[in-house]
């Protein structure tokens, strides 16, 4: 079974509307509770989006200051 390929237009950014409508409302709602949770003080982690030409996707980096988090 091939994997359906999302985020693929480099001109739309994956804002909250975007993601929401990507992935729809509940999975949508399991992302901004580990993002929230990954934001917070405790963990101090950043999201970062970025649009790579070689994939032809946007995708999201999570990093602490400098470091990415694999």
């Amino acid at each position: 079974m091939d994997a359906e390929l999302l985020l693929r237009e480099q001109e739309i950014f994956p804002s909250k509307e975007v993601l929401k409508n990507v992935l729809g409302e509940m999975i949508y709602s399991v992302f901004e509770e580990l993002e929230t949770r990954l934001t917070s003080d405790e963990f101090a982690l950043a999201f970062d989006w970025n649009y790579y030409r070689d994939g032809k996707a946007w995708l999201c980096k999570v990093c602490r200051k400098k470091k990415t988090y694999k």
